[in-house]
């Protein structure tokens, strides 16, 4: 049996659910929650199953280096394909892959945690392109003051 997923966010005038899916459930909301019928369809999921235990995307916010830290989280989107879990920074450009989200992100950390150090050793020395990436990684990593 299918359960359908509902957001409190109203729906525009003339849109309502399903009447009978509405007026089942109009007498379990609290006094001043939007009522069923006004609720945004965002879903299906089967009773039973467990909900996606992979997000489509994390905020990181930390980097395994005790002289490094970041300034503001990273934004990471989430893939799963087959036996694999991969993370990926638009801004960064960069990707991490593991066996399980974790792994992922330890990998992403890795090699951002690399590209700074390389980068910031060889500042003065870098291409047009390179000094993109660098310029990008040294708005999310900085040296603890």
């Amino acid at each position: 049996m299918a359960i359908e997923l509902l957001h409190p966010e109203v729906l525009p005038t003339g849109q309502t659910l399903d009447r009978t899916a509405a007026e089942a459930a109009d007498g379990f909301f609290m006094a001043g929650s939007p009522r069923p019928s006004q609720l945004a369809r965002v879903g299906f999921f089967e009773r039973g199953a467990p909900a996606p235990a992979t997000p489509s995307e994390v905020l990181l916010g930390t980097v395994n280096h005790p002289l490094l830290r970041l300034r503001i989280p990273v934004p990471l989107e989430v893939r799963r394909e087959s036996d694999y879990v991969g993370v990926w920074s638009d801004e960064l450009e960069q990707l991490g892959t593991g066996i399980h989200l974790t792994a992922a992100l330890f990998d992403i950390q890795r090699t951002r945690l690399e590209a700074f150090l390389v980068l910031e050793s060889e500042a003065d020395h870098l291409s047009p392109a390179m000094q993109k990436t660098w310029r990008a990684l040294s708005a999310y990593i900085e040296r603890r003051g």
